[in-house]
């Protein structure tokens, strides 16, 4: 049997690209908060990763995921509030009106890719820190 395949309107396959992207950003802020929050109690309460020669880097470390933590928290509300807000574009009648929801959402696209970037570049830093700070310890 031949089934039938839904057609969508260019604008209908826009708004689910939308709502796709938009739950994938809320999944990887979550995500990150978890990941976050383990580093920073990894990186404080270890003892393992605190001799007299890495301390600096350790504080500088902690400082960037604390950094990188209140910006997940300020991108975590962006998302909250533009999906409420993204939800208005069903009611959009015209081009124009559609092109305002779409430039706001390159515009929290591009937000959320800086500060996963930049998250990902204190990652491997902290990646670094401990793969070095073990084999140190090895080889004591």
């Amino acid at each position: 049997m031949n089934e039938m395949k839904n057609h969508y309107r260019d604008e209908e396959i826009l708004k689910l690209n939308m709502r796709s992207e938009l739950k994938l950003w809320q999944e990887n802020i979550s995500f990150m908060e978890q990941e976050i929050g383990f580093y920073l109690r990894l990186l404080q309460k270890s003892s393992f990763f605190k001799t007299e020669k890495n301390v600096e880097d350790l504080k500088f470390l902690v400082k960037q995921l604390q950094e990188i933590h209140e910006m997940n928290s300020l991108n975590s509300k962006i998302l909250r509030d533009y999906k409420l807000k993204a939800e208005n574009i069903r009611e959009c009648d015209d081009v124009q009106c559609e092109n305002q929801y779409v430039q706001e959402h390159l515009h929290v696209k591009n937000s959320f890719q800086k500060h996963l970037k930049k998250s990902q570049i204190v990652k491997g830093f902290v990646f670094k820190y401990i793969l070095e700070n073990m084999q140190e310890v090895q080889h004591s």
